[in-house]
């Protein structure tokens, strides 16, 4: 699967981001409109700087909250996958390989909770 069949709009359900101790790798889950996507570091990759495979998994991410809508895009050398809250148009995750390096490229497994509108409300006690 490739990060392009991921944009669009979507409903975000849930995210987590953790190890895997077994195959020794860093991945990130997200529930969009539903489905999980398991999406992991490059296992090959000694330095683990690039991202590995994205796969439709059962798993539900430990972090789930009601559907947030995300506007879902590529950036221009379509290597990285911005979820921006549809409302406040702010970054929430992003997603894929940094080559902004290019002698060190780095995978990116990044999570703004604090982005969503939903999280944007006042709080009253």
């Amino acid at each position: 699967m490739k990060l392009s069949e991921l944009t669009g709009i979507h409903n975000l359900y849930g995210v987590e981001i953790t190890w895997d101790p077994v195959n020794q790798y860093n991945y990130m889950l997200i529930n969009l409109d539903g489905i999980t996507y398991k999406i992991t570091e490059d296992p090959d990759d000694g330095y683990r700087s690039t991202m590995g495979e994205i796969e439709q998994v059962a798993t539900v991410p430990r972090t789930t909250f009601p559907p947030q809508k995300m506007r879902c895009y590529l950036s221009e050398d379509e290597n990285i996958l911005y979820l921006n809250d549809f409302y406040t148009n702010e970054n929430v995750i992003k997603v894929g390989t940094d080559w902004s390096d290019i002698w060190y490229p780095n995978c990116v497994f990044h999570y703004c909770p604090e982005n969503m509108k939903v999280n944007k409300q006042p709080l009253y006690f």
